[in-house]
């Protein structure tokens, strides 16, 4: 169980620049626009003096408690660390550091049942965040103390199904939107209807998209090309990755070998038996609201259960969407996900030729594969806990020229020109190589895998990789820039040895 900060309708920055002095008056305008309509629906039997007076009441009390909760965050440090176990803090110890002003224990096992106890070990993101909350909760006078916070309360329930309530707080909402974003174009129906469905009932719309859009064969050929590819990434690391000490080689082939590759969906997602046994305790027979509720009760149960079942049923499970187009190394579990989404055109298809499927799939692949064992990877240990670290000294100190080599391919690349808003200004901005060089090394590398993983090397193979990098940095400069490392795509293509496709430096890391 982890607990991060909340409790805020913006971020808290907005609160503490003053160049969001607009866009903070409009979300106080909106807070006394939901209180308004909060108060007549009361159905209270009030004079106009004393309306008004609970409505100012109202909204100083709400945006008063964010404001202070803005305020401590600005001056609050993330806990560095928190995940190690050594950091870990019992929900007993939670409770007396919080002076009485925050019942932890009680909270939890209202949420998780009876598994949790004031000895359970929890996760804290924010622990300096958290204890100046509880301390000036504890410090706030007894006269006003309970009003504002349940007032505060009120307006965080009030704000969390603004847009399931009538239309008169739908359009509250929608005008908050514009004014935080400038979009006339509101997108209700995908940012409320269609992700609510994503958040809610994502095996549902899973097994429509399954069996809409994918086939076992499909599943079958991304297969192959998977454990082709893990096979080429373990040969590497047994042959030619000599940065790494001997030592941390093997360490890495074991957390590859003990991978699991999960493609496509999980079996369970076209038995429509053991679909509707996952929803079996959901009642939506309701009003669209009382059907939200219900939602509420069933993953409070569902929470409860992945808390209390063995680790290994938890792998079973799916960290993303099958219809997402993300594919990752989840390395808390040490798994590969594919989801079906990406498995289609153009990055994958059936009918397409093998070598053009390992192009395009098999780069995905060991960009993925990738953050197993390199720099990211090395942060999570065997066991999945994170901030560990398992290379050697050795490993590391040697590791470092190979970073130097990436950063100084990318370090005068620019990106643009882009329009400066409201200032009329072409600018080229240099990109941020000192957060984007693990991945620069992992798409170079994901490339020299896929080639290895295939015997088929055809030009077509190589060309289909521009395909399956995608990111933030532009895409030609990300194709090219990768490519440029990989001298089969050189002599394939007879690039002269001072173009821009040929590298000065060759920075191998796989």
């Amino acid at each position: 169980m982890l607990i991060d900060l909340s409790g805020l309708g913006l971020d808290y920055e907005y609160f503490l620049k003053p160049i969001y002095e607009e866009e903070v008056a409009g979300y106080k305008q909106f807070l006394r626009t939901v209180g308004s309509l909060l108060l007549r629906d009361s159905n209270l039997n009030l004079t106009e003096a004393e309306r008004t007076f609970r409505l100012d009441t109202f909204v100083q009390d709400a945006f008063g408690v964010e404001n202070k909760l803005a305020q401590i965050k600005g001056e609050s440090d993330t806990t560095t660390n928190a995940h190690a176990t050594q950091n870990r803090i019992m929900l007993k110890t939670l409770n007396d550091n919080s002076k009485g002003a925050v019942d932890w224990t009680g909270l939890f096992t209202y949420m998780f049942g009876a598994s949790v106890t004031g000895n359970t070990y929890v996760v804290v993101l924010e622990q300096e965040y958290i204890q100046k909350v509880t301390d000036w909760i504890a410090g706030l006078p007894e006269t006003n103390k309970t009003r504002m916070l349940n007032n505060y309360m009120i307006w965080r329930l009030a704000h969390r199904y603004v847009q399931d309530l009538s239309w008169d707080y739908m359009h509250a909402n929608r005008e908050l939107y514009f004014n935080l974003t400038g979009e006339k174009d509101f997108l209700g129906s995908w940012r409320y209807c269609f992700n609510k469905l994503n958040d809610d009932m994502s095996e549902a719309l899973g097994a429509l998209f399954v069996r809409d859009h994918f086939t076992e064969a499909d599943r079958k050929m991304v297969e192959d090309i998977a454990d082709s590819v893990k096979k080429a990434l373990i040969e590497s690391l047994d042959n030619s990755t000599h940065w790494m000490s001997p030592g941390t080689r093997l360490t890495a082939i074991s957390k590859l070998e003990q991978s699991l590759i999960k493609l496509g969906y999980p079996d369970y997602m076209i038995s429509e038996d053991k679909l509707n046994n996952i929803y079996a305790n959901l009642d939506i027979t309701g009003d669209y609201f009382s059907n939200l509720l219900s939602f509420n009760k069933f993953f409070k149960e569902d929470w409860t259960r992945r808390l209390t079942q063995p680790d290994n049923d938890r792998r079973a499970e799916w960290v993303y969407p099958v219809y997402s187009f993300v594919a990752e190394y989840f390395n808390p579990w040490k798994e590969l996900i594919i989801p079906a989404g990406l498995m289609q055109f153009p990055i994958y298809d059936l009918n397409n030729p093998g070598f053009m499927n390992f192009g395009s799939m098999g780069t995905v692949v060991a960009r993925q594969l990738v953050h197993a064992v390199d720099e990211i990877g090395s942060q999570y240990m065997l066991n999945g806990s994170h901030y560990g670290n398992w290379w050697s000294s050795e490993t590391k100190a040697n590791y470092a020229s190979v970073k130097k080599c990436i950063i100084d391919a990318y370090v005068n690349e620019t990106q643009g020109p882009y329009l400066l808003p409201g200032r009329g200004i072409l600018m080229n901005f240099h990109i941020n190589i000192n957060e984007y060089y693990p991945i620069a090394l992992g798409e170079s590398s994901s490339i020299k895998l896929a080639l290895r993983s295939d015997e088929r090397t055809d030009v077509l193979h190589r060309l289909r990789t521009g395909r399956a990098i995608r990111g933030t940095v532009l895409e030609n400069l990300r194709v090219n820039n990768a490519l440029a490392q990989v001298e089969e795509f050189q002599q394939a293509f007879n690039c002269a040895p001072n173009s821009k496709m040929v590298a000065e430096r060759r920075c191998q890391l796989y």
